[in-house]
């Protein structure tokens, strides 16, 4: 069978960009607020997280409190 992939529109590829432009600020404002050095593989991680989570229709809120367990765990944070 075959399956099918849609191919997303240039106006969402642009999207996501500004969208993971603005999470990878926000992950290490956060990180620098909290005392704790950015590492600018955890941002890139987190903010995948985090729009992986937006394309399955999963809220803004839940998508941050999910991404932020996440990275918590995967770095001992």
């Amino acid at each position: 069978m075959y399956q099918f992939t849609p191919i997303k529109s240039l106006s969402d590829k642009k999207s996501n960009s500004i969208i993971q432009i603005f999470c990878l600020e926000n992950v290490k404002s956060e990180m620098i607020k909290a005392n704790i050095k950015y590492d600018e593989k955890l941002g890139i991680q987190t903010c995948k997280c985090y729009l992986d989570n937006l394309s399955k229709n999963i809220s803004h809120e839940k998508s941050i409190e999910k991404c932020k367990l996440e990275t918590q765990k995967n770095y001992n944070l």
